[in-house]
């Protein structure tokens, strides 16, 4: 006997990308600021501290475009994801390993078509969201073929 197959769709939350951006940025200058105060010559120390902070705006900025490129995320329960664009059209993306869903928070890695790869956080109430509650059946059904 086959299931029926079925879908939901998930809104990005802009706090949440807020959130993700900001620790990134406070994480690459708290980097720069540990790598600054090792001990070792500073001629050494401060290439470093330059490297890394280039490093951190670079992933940064990637992780932003990633985000002005959709705004809605719909996965089926076959594991399929799409993203829905600006334009109005999905894209279909590859679900990575690293994605982590608990109760009322998930972490989803992803790979674009061009190879890219683009992370999002998000967030809902099974109780409140059928959205949300359709996503927690279909990653239980998904976490068992993983």
């Amino acid at each position: 006997m086959s299931s029926t197959l079925f879908s939901t769709e998930l809104a990005t939350d802009k706090v949440l990308r807020r959130v993700v951006l900001g620790s990134g940025a406070l994480l690459t200058i708290t980097g720069i600021l540990v790598i600054a105060t090792l001990p070792g010559p500073p001629h050494w120390l401060w290439p470093a501290a330059t490297l890394w902070g280039l490093a951190g705006l670079r992933e940064i900025r990637i992780i932003a475009s990633g985000y002005d490129a959709y705004q809605r995320i719909r996965i089926s329960s076959t594991g399929a994801m799409e993203l829905r664009r600006s334009t109005d059209d999905w894209m279909p993306v590859e679900l990575l390993a690293g994605s982590v869903v608990l109760l009322n928070l998930a972490w989803l890695r992803f790979r674009l078509a061009d190879g890219s790869r683009c992370c999002e956080l998000l967030r809902g109430n099974a109780r409140e969201d059928e959205a949300w509650r359709r996503f927690q059946l279909i990653w239980r059904h998904l976490g068992g073929a993983r």
